[in-house]
């Protein structure tokens, strides 16, 4: 997984509230509470490569 949507992951959640507002409050915080759980989980894959010293990006 590319790295910049790694880190855009935790923007692009931030849209979820204003349009999940009909939703309920409920649904809206397990929408983003996965999106933060999702771009954790594919940081710590990336992490034994670049702990190792190599680069996360792929070309």
């Amino acid at each position: 997984m590319s790295p910049a949507l790694i880190a855009a992951l935790p923007f692009l959640r931030a849209l979820f509230p204003d349009l999940m507002i009909r939703a309920g409050r409920d649904a809206c915080a397990a929408v983003t509470g996965s999106i933060t759980l999702l771009a954790l989980v594919l940081l710590a894959l990336e992490a034994p490569a670049v702990l190792a010293g190599s680069s996360a990006a792929t070309t």
